[in-house]
């Protein structure tokens, strides 16, 4: 389940950083009523996406449709990422993220659950 904000389902932009929490198994329903929506608006509002996702602790991973969404989102959207700070992601995630970063337009980086504050520094710069 994808929650944003104080982990409720609500979309939360704090200056221009969208922020999102994602805990439990991510569905194609928490993409399609939550995250696709969010990342649509905030790219309207602001242009380029800043964007914060911490992954909780009890984090346990996406559902295929999940992933397919996640690579629409990603394909739609490659020029509209300006920055997106990784929180706590399992370590696969991590390097996948790296390698991402060196091919796409934008820069996905990933950080420790204790560097939360050094992510939200990188985002906002």
């Amino acid at each position: 389940m994808i929650e944003t904000g104080t982990r409720r389902p609500e979309v939360r932009t704090v200056e221009n950083i969208l922020y999102i929490s994602a805990s439990g198994k991510l569905t194609a329903t928490d993409y399609e009523t939550l995250f696709m929506p969010a990342i649509d608006a905030h790219i309207k509002q602001f242009g380029k996406a800043r964007i914060v996702l911490e992954f909780a602790v009890d984090f346990d991973g996406w559902e295929a449709a999940a992933m397919l969404d996640d690579m629409k989102i990603g394909l739609q959207h490659w020029r509209d990422f300006h920055r997106i700070a990784l929180i706590g992601p399992p370590a696969w995630v991590a390097v996948f993220a790296h390698g991402l970063s060196l091919v796409s337009p934008g820069e996905c980086r990933s950080f420790d659950r204790d560097e939360i504050d050094t992510a939200w520094d990188w985002v906002k710069s």
